[in-house]
């Protein structure tokens, strides 16, 4: 799976100015292409799709939503917060797939997604304690 650095642009340039509020297209658009990205992660951190859940949740017409990745040792969210916007995405350390508490959390910048080799590298040395 792939998906294109123009895709990867605009999902960034949208979580950045969260205009997807009230716009019911832009939004279904962004959960598209988010449930993207997290597969293509996936796959780059050599996980099946066995071993791990990916789930949506658009919430409400005032909330954006997210899109998670949810595996044994790696929790990824998607989401556009008043704490993320500006920083990034969050992502932390997990014992398992029943703990859903996990590690501290840790954020990394919307545009480091336009390059997810390079993302999964950096969450699997997080998982590893590198």
């Amino acid at each position: 799976m792939s998906i294109t650095d123009k895709s990867l642009k605009e999902f960034i340039l949208t979580a950045k100015c969260g205009e997807m509020i009230g716009n019911k297209e832009a939004k279904d658009r962004w959960h598209r292409l988010g449930r993207r990205i997290i597969r293509v992660l996936a796959e780059h951190m050599g996980l099946d799709r066995s071993e791990y859940n990916m789930w949506t949740d658009k919430g409400n017409d005032l909330v954006p939503g997210a899109t998670v990745l949810h595996s044994q040792t790696i929790y990824v969210k998607l989401e556009i917060s008043k704490f993320s916007r500006g920083i990034g995405f969050v992502f932390r350390k997990r014992r398992g797939r029943r703990d859903f508490v996990g590690g501290a959390a840790q954020y990394m910048k919307w545009e480091s997604l336009l390059d997810l080799e390079d993302v999964a590298t950096r969450l699997l040395q997080h998982v590893k304690g590198e």
